[in-house]
């Protein structure tokens, strides 16, 4: 093995580290929002029988919630794998690893509306984030 050779082996590796502590990352981050939406709703019961205690009020009418499409994920994957780039196959094992299960010709439509609207471009075979 080759000195180059050895040093893709070491930044694949941490670019896998990464990609899987953003997944947990993540998990974690919707575990809790859950959790704490449970933790209001037993509050206001709580509240609602005559109870005592503290009871959040719900969330403001003008607090945007921010959902990520896989478009928009696709194009983040694409974006972390740097000078790298990555293969449709290695964009829906992304993707599988945080719980979506895609066909890989769905991979290859978001990763072609991508390119159509300049995210991204295609050299032999892989993708990458348009500079």
């Amino acid at each position: 093995m080759t000195f180059i050779d050895e040093l893709r082996l070491r930044v694949e590796r941490v670019r896998l580290e990464c990609e899987r502590l953003k997944v947990a990352s993540e998990t974690a981050r919707q575990n809790e929002e859950a959790k704490a939406e449970e933790l209001r709703a037993w509050e206001r019961i709580f509240a609602a029988e005559g109870g005592t205690g503290r009871v959040t009020p719900p969330i403001p009418p003008h607090t945007v919630i921010v959902k990520i499409d896989k478009t928009q994920r696709c194009a983040r994957i694409v974006k972390d794998a740097g000078a790298v780039g990555v293969t449709p196959r290695e964009v829906r094992d992304a993707f599988n690893k945080q719980g979506f299960e895609l066909s890989l010709n769905y991979v290859f439509n978001i990763l072609s509306r991508l390119k159509k609207t300049g995210t991204v471009e295609q050299r032999e075979g892989r993708y990458y984030t348009k500079s």
